[in-house]
């Protein structure tokens, strides 16, 4: 079949253009969320920022937020909300680690969801993020080229919507989904 024939997501379209980005992972510092608000902050494109987690940078975060209506805070949710009410709204998942990781498991979740990546170049996997292809990386702890790349994206955001197939079919190679969907039956199990 021709490239054509796929199926184009229609999720950004639904969203008004509006790009949606996802923070999910442990409210710390040293994860980078206080950077990502700042760089939110300093972009003039109408995006909305998803802020799933809790933890000791919680306040500070909300704090630094203030009651710009383009943060939107969760706490902690489980992995049935997660996939209900969060996953379906996502056109972004934005990983600004300020620290090297081991292993981005929510870079895996995201990818399994179809969901491209924006992550500080000390994200693990950088094989998973493809330039362009299922993601992009922004040097660590630079706001500004993290404001750039968030205002470049949301106002080129119908330039990647077939990134979403290519971001499930790499999760498939790496076997992630059928690892992510015994993870979600473990979690409900002892949830």
């Amino acid at each position: 079949s021709k490239g054509g024939d796929l199926p184009i997501p229609n999720k950004l379209q639904i969203q008004n253009s509006k790009l949606q980005i996802l923070f999910l992972g442990q409210m710390e510092a040293y994860k980078g969320i206080l950077d990502l608000i700042e760089a939110v902050q300093k972009t003039k494109s109408d995006v909305v920022l998803h802020i799933v987690g809790d933890g000791s940078a919680l306040i500070e975060a909300k704090e630094k937020a203030g009651n710009d209506s383009r943060f939107k805070f969760y706490g902690r949710l489980s992995q049935t909300e997660l996939e209900t009410k969060i996953w379906p709204l996502i056109d972004l998942l934005i990983n600004p680690s300020l620290v090297p990781e081991s292993f981005g498991m929510v870079v895996v979740e995201a990818m399994a969801h179809g969901v491209p990546t924006l992550a500080s170049n000390l994200v693990a996997l950088p094989e998973l993020i493809e330039e362009n292809r299922t993601g992009w990386l922004f040097e660590a702890g630079n706001i500004e080229a993290l404001s750039r790349k968030i205002e470049h994206l949301a106002q080129n955001i119908c330039g990647y919507q077939a990134m979403n197939l290519l971001c499930q079919e790499q999760a498939k190679q790496f076997g992630l989904d059928d690892y992510l969907n015994k993870l979600i039956e473990f979690a409900k199990i002892v949830s």
